[in-house]
């Protein structure tokens, strides 16, 4: 029986690799895919080897394992030192193992110290243009190497934020078609018919549940996100509007906080129009700054968009594209 074994960082997983293993696969009975990680590295080991697991679950040759070891050796470059260590380890896992498969030239040192068959693949890159480096340094560059298991950790969210009637649902909807991705709209405007439930009626159990569909959503939605993921709204806005209408801040309502990669915020040029969810017209300044205070007092950087609705949507392309799209 033909047992191979892959060993790699993965971090992340790259089409390169995903062709490397279906190599493995067709060139043995059954592979052995090593996922190595320690936890000073930049991607967490068990995230990588989730991906790894993920794509390949479906195939039964397959089998996907992580090694955490701390006290080996670890390389950007081949040597045949490390090589030596990790073989006279990986002998003593998996003594079954008689083809080691790799691109790259400590592979073929593994394979002489575990006495071991070594089949090399692509070692220019030449089939797959990609490595994980590249990856690294520019997913966006490289989006069409990246698994789809994987692109949803690269996914940037944009989070369009400001107070009542700035035009906010509209731009995030605009902005999603113009990038060709998904979008999460502002939960609590789709919760409820706002006929029925009076603003003024509005309580706590109401914003938890703002707070937590919010964050379920943009988690959800990410996997489905081209490189972007607008969001409407997120959960400051729920905390601003729990501390005006209820007077407080629930622990349950801050605990789904997350983060964003950047804020837009619409300022208050534009027409207030009176909708269901909507009475603060005669606070819209204050609201503002409550809005403004809330980014300052947790040290976020944000691009204010104003100006006519098309001005609007050219700022936010142009901040938007400055930020993730500048080679």
């Amino acid at each position: 029986m033909r047992t191979g074994l892959i060993i790699g960082k993965f971090m992340p997983l790259t089409n390169g690799h995903i062709a490397l293993i279906e190599f493995g696969i067709k060139n043995c009975d059954r592979l052995i895919v090593a996922v190595c990680s320690v936890k000073s590295e930049p991607i967490d080991g068990d995230l990588r080897f989730n991906w790894v697991q993920k794509h390949f679950c479906n195939n039964s040759k397959v089998e996907v394992v992580h090694i955490t070891k701390e006290d080996l050796p670890n390389s950007s470059e081949s040597s045949r030192y490390i090589s030596k260590v990790w073989a006279e380890y990986l002998k003593g896992l998996y003594p079954e193992v008689n083809i080691i498969f790799a691109s790259e030239k400590y592979g073929e040192y593994v394979a002489e110290y575990m006495n071991a068959e070594y089949m090399l693949f692509d070692v220019e890159r030449k089939a797959i243009p990609i490595s994980a480096i590249k990856v690294r340094e520019n997913p966006f560059k490289y989006w069409d190497y990246i698994p789809e298991v994987v692109k949803p950790y690269y996914v940037k969210r944009v989070c369009i934020y400001g107070p009542d009637s700035c035009g906010k649902s509209t731009l995030t909807m605009d902005l999603a078609k113009y990038y060709k991705t998904a979008f999460v709209p502002e939960i609590a405007s789709c919760m409820f018919d706002w006929s029925d439930l009076l603003i003024d009626n509005l309580n706590m159990n109401h914003l938890e549940q703002f707070a937590r569909l919010q964050y379920e959503a943009v988690n959800s939605m990410r996997h489905f996100a081209n490189k972007l993921l607008f969001c409407d709204s997120d959960n400051i806005t729920t905390q601003v509007y729990s501390e005006v209408y209820c007077g407080y801040v629930t622990d349950e309502i801050k605990k789904y906080e997350i983060s964003y990669d950047l804020f837009l915020f619409l300022d208050i040029d534009t027409p207030y129009i009176e909708e269901g969810q909507r009475n603060l017209a005669y606070r819209r300044k204050e609201m503002r700054q409550r809005f403004m205070r809330e980014l300052d007092q947790r040290s976020i950087d944000y691009v204010l968009i104003s100006g006519s609705w098309e001005d609007r949507f050219q700022n936010a392309v142009r901040a938007i594209d400055n930020t993730f799209f500048r080679e």
